[in-house]
């Protein structure tokens, strides 16, 4: 009885402690819920933090969708109807040969050509639901730079936007720059029409799962307890006690269990226990027990997903074939690249547009799935209606340069069968006359 009342007690005491501690800690931490270090946990909100976690599975999501649309070719149209019409559902114009605007994209600044460009505006895109190019002139020169999100502070202006207030890593003071100046680019957030929302926001909880995993493996690693087995040593023969092992012996046992059952070949052999082992305990957690490979699957297959990425587009080919490749270039293309395509196409016009007078249209190509068999058979009814050339034949089908008389379209010019044949008959023509007109000199002359 008194030791229960005892434990009753130190558990009324402990009690007491906790509400006390609970009390002194800030409401806004114990609303943030758990974390690692029983303080406030990233939710991945803050565009500096977003940045950091371009790591593991999410830069290798982020990977294929930056590079592929920075590889896409940009093109510039000029409106012919009515001023100030969007791209928005609007036919594209045919492509201007040169602009303005196409040179300073293929030559934004000093430090980054247009792929580079294009890439960390999409990559900031994908992190922090937010990208900004800034086009400025220097020395009477356009020059574009993109702006991270996380050296924006905020806007100034009530009906619209009038200027960004940008702090650059480093700087004491934030400077204010003009709205026109900057092509803003941001992907929608259903719950506040002036916010943004990130896929890496999106999926935060995978993020977080799949780091934690990482770090678990790394402690397990570099923290854990290398020895797997611990070997219990029996009492020698007259002996009642365990003898204590020199570093000599212990060696000598290691290396003994080692030469009879280490190796891939001995794998399941059964362990002999004597007097001089008595007992062997396994120390360390295998890694299916701490469920690695499973938890990490899990999250991968979520951060991909959050992404629209497939494995195969990460760069995954075991398991893969054509079939399954083309497919999964074909939705990788029609519903993760060319939908964030047209955003960004339509954030150009909408403010780079005006910086070069307007009514202009500007947008990117859009991308296409490499089907090699769905292409051969459109050339293939192509050259069986007529309506490419040979030479456009031998070129993207074949790999052929280019022949003369060869810009005619297949069918209007005679084939190398056609012309061949038609020497043949006319050879043959020409033997007949030769015989007619033979037979009949004989038949006048009476021989």
């Amino acid at each position: 009885m008194n030791a229960l009342k005892k434990a009753f007690g130190e558990v009324d005491s402990m009690r007491a402690v906790c509400k006390q501690t609970v009390a002194s800690i800030p409401g806004d931490l114990i609303g943030a819920g758990p974390s690692p270090d029983g303080m406030n946990r990233a939710d991945m909100s803050k565009a500096a933090d977003q940045y950091r976690h371009n790591r593991g599975w999410v830069f290798a999501s982020i990977r294929p969708i930056a590079q592929k649309i920075a590889g896409q070719p940009i093109r510039v149209g000029r409106v012919t109807g009515s001023p100030g019409v969007r791209s928005k559902g609007a036919t594209k114009p045919d492509p201007l040969p040169t602009h303005p605007i196409l040179d300073l994209l293929a030559n934004p600044n000093d430090l980054m050509v247009a792929w580079s460009l294009m890439y960390s505006l999409v990559a900031s895109l994908e992190l922090t639901g937010r990208a900004f190019l800034w086009v400025t002139e220097r020395n009477g020169k356009r020059e574009a730079f993109p702006l991270p999100s996380s050296w924006i502070e905020g806007s100034q202006g009530q009906a619209t936007i009038t200027h960004w207030r940008v702090r650059p890593e480093g700087r004491g003071e934030a400077m204010s720059i003009p709205a026109a100046e900057v092509v803003y680019l941001s992907y929608p957030n259903p719950a506040d029409p002036k916010g943004s929302i990130s896929p890496l926001q999106a999926i935060a909880a995978a993020v977080d799962a799949d780091e934690q995993i990482i770090a678990s493996q790394a402690s397990a690693f570099s923290r854990g307890l290398n020895p797997q087995f611990a070997l219990t040593a029996g009492s020698l023969p007259g002996q009642e006690h365990k003898p204590h092992l020199t570093n000599t012996q212990r060696k000598a046992l290691i290396n003994t269990i080692r030469r009879l059952y280490s190796g891939i070949h001995k794998h399941g052999e059964p362990l002999i226990l004597d007097a001089v082992i008595t007992g062997i305990e396994r120390l360390s957690d295998k890694p299916a027990e701490m469920d690695w490979m499973d938890s990490g699957k899990m999250t991968k297959a979520r951060i991909l997903q959050g992404f629209g990425v497939n494995p195969i587009i990460a760069g995954e080919v075991e398991g893969a074939n054509r079939a399954s490749a083309t497919v999964a270039e074909l939705h990788f293309c029609n519903y993760t690249l060319n939908p964030k395509i047209e955003l960004i196409s339509q954030c150009l016009t909408e403010w780079l547009s005006p910086m070069f007078g307007g009514s202009l249209v500007v947008w990117i190509e859009p991308c296409q799935a490499n089907d090699a068999e769905l292409k051969a058979k459109k050339w293939e009814a192509g050259a069986r209606f007529g309506v490419v050339t040979e030479n456009e034949f031998r070129s993207e089908v074949l790999g052929l340069p280019e022949i003369p008389g060869g810009d005619l379209r297949i069918g209007e010019a005679d084939s190398f069968v056609d012309q061949v044949s038609r020497q043949v008959s006319d050879a043959l023509s020409q033997r007949d006359v030769f015989k007619r007109n033979g037979k009949a000199n004989l038949l006048a002359t009476g021989r």
